[in-house]
């Protein structure tokens, strides 16, 4: 069963001309096959991480949370730059107010960190 038709085709991969012996022959060697086979998957994947980026960006921008009034004491520390130590010794020199809730829950208004980090505090 072999064909004796010869097609001028174009490789749909490299773009160069070459002769083929059946109608449904797509590329010019089986290295531009397996090469553009490659560059579909490469294109897909590109696609489909660019869509999970794009819900990830309209779904974190309609939901930002909102700036909280009072912190405790691991968050006061993280958005200071401050050990959490620190934290509580600034808070039992009085240099900061705090607010006692439990013998393991103690919370800070959000006014009182925006003074540490604006006029800033020495430790001694």
């Amino acid at each position: 069963m072999s064909s004796n038709l010869s097609i001028k085709r174009i490789c749909e991969y490299c773009r160069n001309t070459f002769t083929a012996k059946t109608t449904v022959t797509r590329y010019c060697s089986l290295k531009c096959n397996s090469r553009h086979g490659k560059q579909k998957i490469r294109e897909q994947k590109i696609k489909v991480s660019e869509v999970e980026v794009q819900s990830t960006i309209a779904t974190s921008g309609t939901s930002l949370a909102p700036v909280a009034e009072f912190l405790t004491v691991k968050e006061v520390s993280k958005l200071v730059n401050l050990c959490t130590r620190t934290i509580y010794s600034l808070i039992y020199s009085g240099k900061i107010k705090a607010v006692r809730l439990s013998a393991r829950k103690i919370i800070i208004k959000r006014k009182e960190v925006d003074k540490i980090a604006c006029f800033g505090i020495t430790v001694r």
